[in-house]
């Protein structure tokens, strides 16, 4: 069963223990989701706020917060650069969560969102171009073809709640980007 089919899943969302829904979805068993439904069905009723500490208990959540900057009115280009690292994340492990692992090094968006999305990408690797990042754009790629392998479509993000969706399709603009970048000044 999928986590976000469960009880569990749909008690806390009903009791809206997390103002943003997209939190517990988000959310990192501790142990294994199946184990953690699974125990809560055996547990369950529980108040509000004993689902709340269940939840505390057998879940991590992730963390969403940049650090705060200061920016220069005269030096926005090096504000832009200097978050790069902050949105960057290395090559997934496998988890107990709806994260679905990439294999290559990404950037996500940022804030209540840490993982890809399929169009927003593109425009990421407008944004690594203009400063040269051409590894990061390759790695996107990878990650995105990847996903075409795993599911027969490039999901909106590498989220198992999306994988029945995608967005507009852009593998082939991110080619051409990436071809651009590496390969113009030799022909």
């Amino acid at each position: 069963m999928n986590f976000v089919n469960s009880q569990l899943f749909l008690d806390v969302q009903l009791a809206a223990i997390f103002s943003d829904s997209k939190t517990f979805a988000d959310a990192i068993a501790n142990d294994s989701w199946q184990g953690a439904s699974q125990l809560y069905l055996q547990v369950k009723p529980l108040t509000t706020q004993q689902l709340a500490e269940f939840v505390a208990q057998h879940f991590t959540l992730e963390s969403t917060a940049l650090p705060k900057m200061q920016l220069s009115s005269d030096d926005a280009p090096s504000y832009i650069a200097s978050l790069w690292p902050y949105l960057q994340r290395n090559a997934d492990t496998v988890k107990s969560s709806s994260l679905m692992p990439l294999k290559h090094n990404y950037i996500v968006p940022g804030g209540r969102f840490q993982e890809i999305y399929y169009w927003d990408s593109y425009f990421t690797a407008l944004g690594l171009q203009d400063i040269g990042d051409i590894d990061s754009i390759d790695a996107m790629l990878a990650n995105f073809i990847d996903l075409q392998n795993r599911n027969g479509c490039i999901p909106n993000g590498n989220r198992s709640y999306y994988s029945s969706r995608s967005q507009p399709p852009i593998l082939a603009l991110m080619v051409d980007l990436l071809w651009q970048a590496k390969y113009r000044d030799e022909h």
